[in-house]
């Protein structure tokens, strides 16, 4: 009994120390492209912090089309879409597929939305027959990447700088209230057209609380969605760093330090990664989402040169108050703070019964998700009062539906039949 509550006092100290200093660093170095094996780690330095900070810092690094779309012989065009609060997310289209491409008929625009601590990256990052971007692309969709705010392919504020703590004062709420509206809006105020949105991960969350707000003008620009390992409830998550932040209250504990930036890439994280390469680099993604059945892991060095991104603290602390709770709820800003924020007490839930009827929604979910686990995803799909489809691999953990090899085979080819079926 002692020995695991020493485990677990020392597993909370180093992700509290990753939480209070987070100065970006790099797991592993260059920008060879996903079919490379051979990526040497290097050890932690002066050097690295700044080749870091520089593919970070979105007022110098190339955007998310110079660095991998076009790379991949894609059109892709960079735009930035102004919140009503003064971010500046990223945006990134991709208007059509390679020559050659296997469908010349134009379907309606499709707007693919990032999870946690991920960027619009995500779904461009295998070679061009794994990524989904490229797929839909090439099947004769109007490819849209939405980037939000604290994200590296994002380009900051108008007015504030990131050293600043307003610039992190956000959570669930504010990307589902202020972030998804911007970007859906301007991708239908450019076509003229609903789109389909595909999330994954929290960019699921933020479709669901933004469908369920009879305010929210979201829904009304949708014709349909697709849900990658779909998040509403979280009573039952197993994410080993996740569940260890919510049950040791250390969102709260953060807290107590102010509203501030959250990169697992930081010099806590990088000590680690110099004494045992192993602990970080190779289990970084299952020890944030679980484990993986598909991912091919001479990859992983690739991918965290992209991956994690940064997220506020606040965000981490609304999604750990919804895991103790079992809710789906807007942020608890404490007694009285709900009072000035809700006119009550406590703060309200999102109805996902008040999600239109006439919504169609494919939930796509993996019997190995650490995140997303089915118990939470069955209670998930009983709420929902719209029309839902739904498709289980049992096998599937929680990247595997971004990252995975055999997505192309297991998932995309479903998602397009669903798609195209609705065109009709």
């Amino acid at each position: 009994m002692l020995g695991n509550w020493f485990g677990r006092f020392c597993g909370a100290a180093i992700v509290l120390a990753l939480l209070l200093f987070s100065t970006p660093c790099s797991c592993s170095r260059g920008l060879e492209g996903p079919g490379s094996v051979t990526v040497p780690r290097g050890r932690f330095g002066p050097d690295r912090r700044e080749e870091r900070r520089l593919l970070m810092d979105s007022s110098t690094a190339p955007g998310l089309c110079e660095s991998i779309i076009k790379a991949a012989g894609y059109p892709c065009e960079e735009i930035t879409v102004p919140t009503s609060d003064g971010f500046l997310l990223g945006l990134q289209h991709i208007p059509h597929g390679v020559v050659g491409s296997s469908s010349t008929h134009k379907k309606l625009p499709v707007f693919l939305q990032h999870g946690l601590t991920q960027g619009g990256d995500i779904w461009a990052l295998n070679p061009p027959k794994e990524s989904l971007a490229y797929i839909l692309a090439d099947e004769g969709f109007d490819v849209w990447i939405g980037n939000l705010r604290g994200g590296r392919f994002s380009y900051g504020h108008k007015n504030l700088s990131p050293t600043d703590s307003r610039f992190w004062d956000w959570s669930v709420d504010e990307l589902a209230d202020t972030d998804l509206p911007a970007l859906v809006g301007y991708v239908t105020s450019a076509t003229q057209s609903q789109l389909y949105y595909v999330g994954h991960s929290q960019g699921t969350i933020l479709a669901l609380a933004a469908m369920s707000d009879d305010n929210s003008a979201v829904t009304n620009m949708l014709k349909a969605g697709v849900l990658f390992a779909p998040i509403a409830y979280m009573q039952h998550m197993r994410s080993p760093l996740l569940t260890l932040s919510a049950d040791l209250m250390l969102d709260k504990i953060v807290g107590l330090f102010g509203t501030r930036e959250f990169n697992l890439n930081n010099e806590v994280g990088s000590w680690l990664v110099n004494n045992d390469p192993n602990m970080i680099c190779d289990n970084l993604l299952l020890d944030f989402s679980g484990p993986s059945c598909c991912i091919n892991t001479s990859r992983v060095p690739y991918y965290l040169q992209w991956e994690p991104q940064s997220t506020s603290t606040k965000n981490l602390q609304h999604l750990a108050e919804m895991m103790r709770s079992g809710r789906f709820e807007k942020f608890d800003h404490g007694l009285f703070g709900n009072a000035a924020h809700y006119t009550r007490l406590s703060p309200p839930q999102y109805k996902l019964a008040d999600i239109p009827r006439t919504m169609s929604l494919l939930m796509v979910s993996g019997g190995q998700d650490a995140l997303a686990d089915p118990i939470d995803v069955k209670r998930l799909a009983g709420e929902l009062r719209c029309r839902v489809s739904s498709h289980y691999l049992s096998n599937y953990g929680h990247s595997d539906f971004v990252l995975g090899t055999q997505a192309q085979v297991d998932v995309y080819p479903q998602v397009i039949n669903y798609l195209q079926t609705l065109e009709h």
